[in-house]
């Protein structure tokens, strides 16, 4: 159960690292367009 658990909030931190990038990238081309 704690494997599981671990591996899933390792999917979650890469998940959310992802997120982060696309919110970076998004802000950028905001910033280009604005």
């Amino acid at each position: 159960l704690s494997v599981r658990y671990a591996r899933l909030s390792d999917d979650y931190v890469s998940l959310s690292e992802r997120y982060a990038q696309l919110s970076d990238d998004y802000v950028s081309l905001s910033e280009r367009y604005a």
